[in-house]
């Protein structure tokens, strides 16, 4: 699946846990209408089982256990999403940041929420290269072997940043060769066994590798680092009730805690779950996403 990703249909499991946490005894006439957007068109290789388990989850299980009628909308047509939600047929819409500030000035809300990580809304990207190797600084990187994981949008919008920012052509341009790979151990593990000269990993990703072999953190070294990034927001349109939007956060957030099935559902999907987010911590993403079009367009 790819990266983000993960994220995305994290958003589909895991807000269903707002329902499930708490038990209401709510007859189906009773119950609030909450009607969910996700813009997929971006999570390219996803597998329709794991799409097929999520809805189960929320059509059978979860929307009757917390009062709410829950009807998910999945769009491959961004101008649909925004017109539907333009049209207040839409509650609450999930999607990957960029594809979200691209929108931004149709939506006219503000993210409330956004995918855990290792218990923190943000990750960083860490261009790797081996600690004793030749390479120095970005310019000794030109004609090299890179790698990163598939279909990771928001590490390529970060590495064609860095590099032009630093006066160099874009990634595509730079380097001799781009590798994907569906993991990001394999892509640090390219790297460590000299098949390829850096690659793109995050933070966590680096972090949880360093932990089980203390030699991937001795014989690799960040090169750069991007700041904190948000890569999955979440936001409710202005017309859902108060009250309702209170509920549904809180229950998304302890849900995650209590729940067997999310639980289960973490492991399997490698998210921590979800939270709130804040202007702050979206300052990072900004950043890059005001950078990247500046520097693109010259």
């Amino acid at each position: 699946m790819k990266d983000g990703h993960l994220g995305l249909w994290l958003w589909i499991v895991f807000a269903g846990c707002l329902f499930y946490s708490h038990y209401i005894d709510a007859q189906p006439d009773n119950r609030i209408p909450f009607n969910v957007g996700y813009y997929i068109k971006g999570v390219a290789n996803v597998d329709q089982r794991d799409v097929d388990a999520a809805l189960k989850i929320w059509s059978h299980e979860i929307g009757a256990m917390y009062g709410f009628d829950v009807h998910v909308n999945l769009y491959e047509s961004m101008n649909q999403l925004v017109k539907d939600f333009a049209g207040n047929k839409l509650d609450f819409v999930s999607m990957q940041t960029i594809d979200y500030f691209e929108y931004e000035s149709d939506f006219k809300t503000k993210p409330e929420m956004a995918s855990l990580k290792d218990d923190r809304v943000t990750i960083k990207y860490f261009l790797l290269v081996k600690a004793d190797g030749e390479i120095k600084d970005l310019a000794h990187l030109r004609d090299k072997r890179c790698v990163m994981k598939k279909d990771n949008r928001l590490a390529m919008m970060y590495m064609d940043t860095v590099l032009l920012k630093a006066g160099l052509p874009d990634a595509e341009d730079f380097f001799a060769d781009i590798r994907d790979k569906v993991k990001e151990n394999q892509a640090a593990l390219s790297v460590f066994f000299g098949r390829a000269d850096a690659c793109v990993i995050s933070d966590i990703g680096f972090a949880m590798m360093s932990e089980l072999n203390p030699q991937m953190g001795r014989k690799l070294k960040v090169l750069v680092s991007s700041d904190a990034l948000v890569d999955v927001v979440a936001f409710f349109h202005e017309n859902f009730p108060e009250t309702s939007k209170k509920r549904a956060i809180q229950g998304i957030m302890q849900g995650v805690k209590q729940s067997k099935r999310a639980a289960q559902l973490k492991l399997l999907l490698n998210s921590a779950g979800m939270a709130p987010v804040t202007n702050r911590q979206l300052d990072g993403m900004r950043a890059l996403w005001a950078d990247y079009h500046r520097l693109k367009v010259k």
